[in-house]
């Protein structure tokens, strides 16, 4: 999904993609076409006014403190399930039957036919991965329940703070962080993308950057999970299979180590983390590491 900002540029780097020389070398091979990827431009919405302005909230129209200028931002990934509807039914015609949703943002997601072969059998209407949280994980969501006992995802900063979070966590308590892929019986799917959109919560979150203080509203994709009657979770190892790429920090602390794992806390989560993407670039992306480059195979 792209957006009117993104749009132009991900198309221009799909046509490229299709002459990449790696690309229609096992094109060849297999009988396919080098790159066949299908997306849709998401609108933007305006940006609203700070919780600190009070209510009601209203356009927020001082963008880098110039007056009558607004902030147009995404509506969130959560909008995905209306603006890629079209393409979620026409993959179903073309006869795919089951579909994985991530984050581009993780190196971990990759497709894994033993989770897809435990799900196509357990006959349910999605699955999800799950693992503990780590301190490194101050964005995404957490699995949460409500008094009824219903699971929903609950993402910290637009449904949770981080303060709660760890309030939880100095109860004692375990706190299964979300892995940000999900695993869809297409069918089932295509039969709510009308309803859907209606469902999802639309979180408001307030924001303090460049183009000053406002409120940005979007939706969650995760928290399908609790318009789900009973969601199926896969307890998975973080560094197998969420491996971020957000945030500069997570990209350091992942990819530079401490020599000392065992200094703290943080830095044996480093080493778990260098081990977990040194494994994926070999196994899953079969690159190898050459003069301090990770190169394709020759």
């Amino acid at each position: 999904m792209t957006s009117v900002l993104t749009d132009t540029a991900v198309n221009q780097a799909l046509l490229e993609y299709e002459t990449f020389q790696e690309l229609t070398e096992i094109a060849a091979e297999l009988g396919c076409p080098p790159i066949e990827m299908s997306t849709a431009s998401q609108s933007m919405m305006a940006a609203i006014t700070h919780s600190s302005f009070g209510k009601p909230r209203r356009i927020f129209d001082t963008a880098y403190g110039k007056p009558d200028c607004g902030l147009p931002l995404p509506g969130g990934h959560g909008q995905n399930f209306e603006i890629l509807a079209g393409i979620y039914r026409n993959m179903y015609e073309q006869g795919i039957r089951y579909v994985w949703l991530g984050n581009v943002d993780n190196l971990g997601f990759t497709v894994d036919p033993v989770s897809l072969a435990v799900f196509a059998l357990s006959g349910t209407d999605a699955a999800f991965e799950a693992s503990y949280r780590t301190p490194m994980d101050v964005k995404g969501g957490i699995l949460v329940s409500d008094r009824q006992g219903k699971i929903t995802c609950a993402d910290i900063g637009p449904a949770i703070t981080i303060e709660k979070v760890h309030e939880f966590e100095t109860e004692g308590k375990h706190i299964l962080f979300n892995c940000g892929i999900g695993l869809f019986d297409l069918k089932k799917l295509i039969e709510h993308l009308d309803f859907i959109p209606y469902e999802l919560p639309l979180r408001i979150t307030d924001q303090d950057k460049d183009a000053g203080l406002y409120a940005q509203m979007e939706q969650i994709t995760w928290e399908i999970i609790g318009l789900i009657p009973k969601p199926f979770f896969f307890a998975v190892e973080k560094s197998k299979r969420f491996v971020a790429s957000k945030m500069l920090m997570e990209n350091i602390i992942t990819s530079l180590p401490p020599d000392n794992h065992n200094a703290s806390e943080m830095g044996k989560i480093s080493g778990q983390m260098h081990k977990g993407l040194n494994d994926l670039l070999k196994t899953e992306y079969l690159l190898n590491l050459q003069n301090k480059r990770w190169v394709p195979d020759a």
